[in-house]
Order: C-alpha cells, then sequence, then structure tokens
C-alpha cells in the first residue's frame, strides 16, 4: 500500500493439504462447497487429482479411483490463487502521518479493520530514523517495544476483534525528520479466517460412499505487507 492508502497490489496465494492416517481410509473423495467469496480466485488442483470431477461436482478425488493418498504425507490436493488492486479486501489498513514541530517529529499511526476477521498476534513495524534520544511513545492501543539495533518500533497490538476495530499510537522523536524517514511501515498478522469461501462438507470412502471421519484447521499468515 502507499502511505496515502491507496492500494498498489494484493495478492492472495492458498493451499488445501489432505493427511491420511490410517491405511483403511486412503481411498477417499472430498467434497468442497464453493461459496461467493470464492469469485476472483484462480483454483487448480493437483495433477494426480480428477479436474473434470472436481469443476463438475466440487469433489476432490484421484484421477485413478482404486489408487489410495499416501499415509501419513500431506499432499496439496488444491491451490488458489488472487491478485486484486481493490481496497476492500485488504485487511488491515494501516496510516501513518508525520509531522515536524519546531525541533522534533510527531508520527501519529493509525490501524483500522471492519471487524469482519480476527487478526491474532498483530505486529506493526515502524522504522525509527537516527535521534539523540529513543523515541518517547506518548499514547498506544496495546503495547510496543523499541530495537536499537534494528532502528525499529514494534507496536504490538495482538489481537484484533470486532471489540478493537481501530487503534492508534503517537511517537514523538527528538529530531526533524523526513517524512519518508518513517517508511516503509510493515506488519504481520495470522488468522484462522480466509479469505477464499471453501469449506469441506465431507469425505467418503470412494468405493462405498461411506462417510469418513476427519479433522480440518485453517490458517492465513503475512508473507509481505509493506507501506510505502
Amino acid at each position: 500500500m502507499t502511505r496515502d492508502g491507496a492500494l498498489n497490489s494484493m495478492e492472495v496465494q492458498g493451499t488445501m493439504t489432505l493427511e491420511v492416517y490410517q491405511e483403511d481410509s486412503a481411498c477417499v473423495r472430498v467434497h468442497v462447497e464453493q461459496g461467493e467469496a470464492c469469485a476472483g480466485f484462480q483454483l487448480k488442483t493437483h495433477p494426480n487429482i480428477d479436474k473434470k470431477l472436481f469443476s463438475g461436482e466440487g469433489v476432490l478425488g484421484l484421477k485413478q479411483p482404486d489408487r489410495p493418498f499416501p499415509i501419513g504425507t500431506a499432499l496439496g490436493v488444491l491451490k488458489w490463487r488472487r491478485q486484486t488492486s481493490d481496497e476492500s479486501a485488504v485487511p488491515l489498513t494501516i496510516n501513518c502521518w508525520p509531522s515536524v514541530s519546531g525541533s522534533e517529529t510527531y508520527v501519529n499511526v493509525e490501524y483500522e479493520t471492519d471487524g469482519s476477521r480476527d487478526l491474532h498476534n498483530t505486529v506493526i513495524a515502524i522504522p525509527i530514523p537516527p535521534c539523540r534520544d529513543p523515541p518517547q511513545v506518548t499514547q498506544v492501543d496495546g503495547d510496543y517495544r523499541y530495537d536499537a539495533r534494528q532502528g525499529v518500533l514494534f507496536w504490538d497490538v495482538g489481537l484484533i476483534d470486532a471489540s478493537n476495530t481501530t487503534g492508534s499510537m503517537e511517537i514523538v522523536l527528538a529530531t526533524q525528520a523526513d517524512e519518508s524517514s518513517v517508511f516503509p511501515i510493515t506488519c504481520n498478522f495470522d488468522s484462522v479466517s480466509t479469505f477464499i469461501d471453501l469449506a469441506v462438507t465431507k469425505i467418503v470412502g470412494t468405493a462405498d460412499e461411506a462417510p469418513v471421519k476427519y479433522g480440518g484447521a485453517t490458517r492465513v499468515i503475512v508473507d509481505s505487507y509493506s507501506i510505502e
């Protein structure tokens, strides 16, 4: 994103993996439901998956029905990708306003979300230019720590959910800093809410269509998110 809040580009990538633990449950088919949020995503199945079966019925199964999935090894059966410049798709917006006042620079940083997903372990990293004194934080929603060696102030927000969709921090620098010196700002978080609306509805045996017990988990992590 730009420092003015505009989105240059955003890319989301994901993988659905299947791991079988019992040999008698290795010949299965995975029924997947696709919601409206799948629009705009490119979906690709593993080369051994029957593409026609998936595109026609939303079922992930091997081209050779009698062939078992590997035991004890996670296999990526489906991948997805989306590239967009739609600002409404960004899960967390960060704005920064640096301003010089006398011999000091005031840096106000704010985050904002729409509250549609919980963001865990949220940390916003703000570069700090060389100063005669460490940065002074006069107001913060959450915690912070300053790494003098890296020259970075880490704003540790933690959990962002519907109860704290906005938050702010004010930093005072003992120098007349150039605006560009507090950029790029980077951010990391994780979530269990994916950007794509895919859900496994059931897993059944290939031969008899008998239901197979299964469990699942989702995780979203940030590879790179910066405000330039």
